[in-house]
């Protein structure tokens, strides 16, 4: 393992993303991973994937392959991006409040209904808010374990790098429904940059079919933390040496 250095080695440049292609990894992700329960709690789901993918895409450690998508939490740019970074992370989070405003409209436009009938609006209004808010907090719940193992994750990436060499933490892994060797091909060229800068990986598997793509590229449990993945670097990964495409 390599020392760490100041900033991050250059990740290929025909693998980083532009607007449009990031914010359809966004749709993408939030049909794979997200998976809202309604129309009216779309927009928040997907804000909620966003900002992550927004944060990785200005910092300069998204990738994207033929629509496959993986990103690099803790990805240290370098000095002239850094200003840029720190505005896209500022616009992302205003867009989250914005979306996260698309909530009340629904009560405000049947409570205007209502009032507009002669009806009981506030009553209205009331249930209104009580059934958007409910919706909203069961999206939020469904996206708690997932935001507890990227603490875990962060947790197990800072104790690494006190070890010495550089580690970062690879989420926001996804590939296009019915297209598995985008996911393929993205993974052989990720894994041949971190195996060429010597760079170690920590992740954490969305489910079971993810644990198995991280598990077949030479991930396994950390020790401290089971649930949390850790590939150092240079492991040889299946399938390596196939041509990339």
């Amino acid at each position: 393992m390599t020392q760490s250095t100041g900033h991050s080695p250059p990740l290929p440049a025909r693998l980083r993303p532009g607007w449009r292609q990031t914010f359809a990894a966004g749709r993408l992700l939030t049909r794979r991973l997200g998976r809202p329960l309604t129309p009216l709690t779309w927009p928040v789901v997907y804000a909620l994937w966003a900002v992550p993918l927004l944060s990785a895409r200005v910092r300069g450690g998204l990738l994207v392959c033929d629509g496959a998508t993986v990103a690099l939490a803790g990805f240290r740019p370098a000095r002239r991006r850094r200003l840029t970074a720190a505005a896209g992370c500022a616009v992302a989070t205003a867009a989250v409040a914005g979306l996260l405003a698309v909530v009340a409209l629904p009560p405000l436009a049947v409570a205007a209904a209502t009032f507009a009938l002669g009806g009981p609006w506030p009553l209205a209004l009331a249930v209104a808010s009580l059934l958007a808010g409910a919706l909203l907090l069961i999206e939020l719940a469904r996206c708690a374990p997932a935001f507890v193992q990227v603490w875990r994750a962060r947790r197990t990436v800072r104790r690494l790098r006190g070890r010495g060499g550089d580690w970062y933490r690879a989420g926001l892994l996804a590939g296009p429904e019915g297209r598995p060797e985008a996911l393929g091909r993205l993974r052989r060229h990720f894994l041949a940059w971190a195996d060429e800068h010597g760079v170690g990986l920590v992740a954490f598997a969305t489910g079971p079919r993810t644990a198995r793509v991280y598990a077949s590229v030479g991930f396994a449990p950390d020790a401290h933390r089971p649930t949390v993945l850790v590939r150092p670097a240079s492991v040889p990964a299946r399938g390596a040496r196939e041509r990339t495409g």
